[in-house]
Formats: C-alpha cells, structure tokens, sequence
C-alpha cells in the first residue's frame, strides 16, 4: 500500500490488486486452480455433449437414415418444380414435395378424419423406400389410418364421395409424424408446396444438404430437418434443445460467483487496513475486484487452453470445440453480473469494526 488516500487511480489500484496477488502465490495458484476447473469442466462437459449428438447423427445417417424434410418461410413458398428438378443431382437418389392439405372423410366411416394432400415428383421413393415401375396410379395410404378403413394396396377407398384406388400402404408416420393421417395422391408439379422431401445417399449426404441449401436459397427461413429412414431418430437440433446440461453455465457461473465472493470476504481485515489509512470504500471495492479478476482471467486462460488440447487429443469437431467455449463465455457473463455484488458488500460493511475483532 504505497498510495495515499487522494492519489489512487484505474492503473495504481490495479497495480496494487496485481501486488496483492502475486504477494501470496499460494492462495493466487489455488483460487485459479479451482476456478479454472469449473470452468474447463462445463465446456469439456458440453464439448462432449455436441460430439456425442454429432457421432449419433452421422450413425443414424450411415445406417440408412438420409431423408430430409425441407421447409420455408410462407411468405416465399417453395414451387414444386424446383423441389422435382432435385431428381438427379449429384448425392440425390429422390425428390418429392407435398401440399394443398385439406381435411377430409370416408364415405364407409363419416366420423373417421384425416387430411389429402397432392403429392410431387418421386414422392414414394422418398417417403416409403418403394421405387415404382411405371404405370401405377393411386394414393398412398398411411399404415394406421388403412387399418381404421379396412382398405388395403389394391383396393379402394371412397374419400368425399370420390373413388380413389390405393396404390401403396406405407408407415407415412414412421417418416414425419405430420403425415401420419394424410393420404397422397400423385399431381403434376405445378404450384407450391408445403414440403420438400429428399433422400440421400448415405455416401453423399454432406453434399447432398449442400446442394439442397444452394437449391433453396431464395427460400426465407429455410429449414431442413433429417427425418427417420429407419427406425426410430432424433434431429440433432432436437437432441441439442433437450440435452440435461443446457443449463450447466448457468450452475458453473453461479458456483464461481459464490466461490470468488467467498475468497473475497475472507481477506476482510486486510481491507479494513486500507480504510484505516485514508483510502476511500469505493477505492478498496475497486482493489478487491481487480483482484478477482486477475484470478479469473489466469483460470480463463488455463481452462482455455486445457480445454484446446482435451478437444484436440480427442478429435472433436470444431462445432463441438466451439459449443464448449460458448457454454465458458456464459458462464463467465454470470460472473461478471455477480461480482459486482462483493463490491457493494465492502462498500457497505463496516470493515474497521471486523478489525477491532479480530485484534481483540
């Protein structure tokens, strides 16, 4: 404490807070070791978390699951003609888009609703896995709803009076629950649709979504959503959404807020003594937290660089690299809102009291 009471500024109050640490390397070493550790374990948490949904994606994609649902804003709809001039294109084994839903009913069960569509293109490629030989005409019946009607592939099916042949009974739900109680029939690509379903080679896929993207591109708020080809699988972005530690910043930064406040409030009498020597309360407030930020900023630096070489030795993508170290910088803007909290506790507590105390 080398300033007197009226020449302390932003550069001696931190040299001083830097003299203060380095003073005691023993408590600076294990403020940053335990500090640091929170910090490296929330995002090697999270890095973890990503690489692991990443690794059940590109499983679910190799063992089969390459459909892909694509969707726009409503404002700029998607023409059916683009979503049908994907057949072809490199990494694309089928394109096929559905529309015009409206609610309809059987004749044979009045009570019994469901919803018809048109469907687009190769859309029972797409949605059942079935290629067609040519020549076949009819709707595409969901697997459950054919058994609510009692109809079968050949057999018909009289929807608002109109007979309608069905040409295949397939697990529609299975695919995109959306179609679970909807009945296709084949249209002309003409107009728009609501969706464009794709099938990928597995080979090909990243390819495969990035011509799609390039396809789609005037579409606003573009969405493509991988869908299940077979058995049961969860979007990426879903699994993401719902994982158990989304939440862990939050825990991470709260644990570190307590932590550096706790630090803080043991070196009370040590900041009594500034108080008794002239320095103002908000000067000593200022010393303190400059403190723990120098202890936060060595541990951010350790955690930021372990965390590297963990990612690394692992061979983590750099989405899931990056994930982790967006879980650390949230964590650390909780901190930032909480650390204040400690210099209002020291501007308000009567400090030369707990000196008094402690001498006696």
């Amino acid at each position: 404490m080398t300033e007197g009471s009226g020449d302390w500024n932003g550069f001696s109050a931190l040299t001083e807070a830097w003299r203060n640490t380095v003073a005691r390397p023993g408590r600076f070493t294990l403020l940053m070791f335990v500090a640091g550790m929170v910090m490296l374990a929330v995002s090697l948490v999270e890095t973890l978390t990503a690489a692991s949904i990443e690794a059940r994606t590109v499983t679910g994609i190799s063992a089969g699951t390459t459909t892909i649902k694509i969707t726009g804003d409503p404002g700029t709809p998607i023409l059916a003609r683009d979503c049908v001039d994907l057949n072809g294109q490199l990494g694309i084994v089928a394109a096929g888009g559905v529309g015009g839903v409206s609610s309809v009913h059987a004749s044979s069960s009045p009570g019994l609703g469901f919803s018809l569509a048109y469907a687009t293109g190769d859309f029972v490629t797409v949605l059942t896995g079935v290629h067609r030989t040519g020549g076949e005409s009819g709707v595409v019946m969901p697997m459950e709803l054919s058994h609510e009607l009692g109809v079968q592939s050949g057999s018909q099916v009289f929807i608002d009076g109109e007979v309608m042949p069905v040409a295949e009974v397939a697990s529609l739900g299975q695919r995109d629950q959306t179609l679970g109680r909807t009945v296709l029939y084949p249209a002309a690509p003409t107009g728009v649709v609501s969706a464009c379903y794709v099938q990928l080679t597995p080979q090909a896929f990243a390819t495969g979504v990035t011509i799609v993207s390039a396809h789609f591109s005037g579409v606003r708020a573009l969405d493509i959503r991988i869908l299940a080809s077979q058995g049961a699988f969860d979007d990426p972005r879903d699994l993401w959404g719902d994982r158990a530690t989304r939440y862990g910043w939050v825990a991470a930064g709260a644990i570190l807020t307590a932590f550096c406040l706790f630090a803080g409030r043991g070196r009370r009498s040590e900041y009594a003594v500034y108080l008794i020597v002239g320095t103002r309360r908000s000067t000593v407030a200022a010393i303190s937290l400059l403190e723990q930020q120098i202890v936060l900023v060595a541990a951010v630096c350790s955690a930021v660089a372990w965390h590297a070489f963990l990612a690394a030795a692992l061979r983590t993508s750099w989405t899931a690299y990056h994930a982790g170290l967006m879980a650390m910088i949230r964590a650390l803007l909780v901190v930032a809102s909480g650390l204040p909290l400690g210099a209002l506790w020291l501007r308000w507590t009567n400090l030369t009291t707990v000196l008094r105390e402690r001498a006696s």
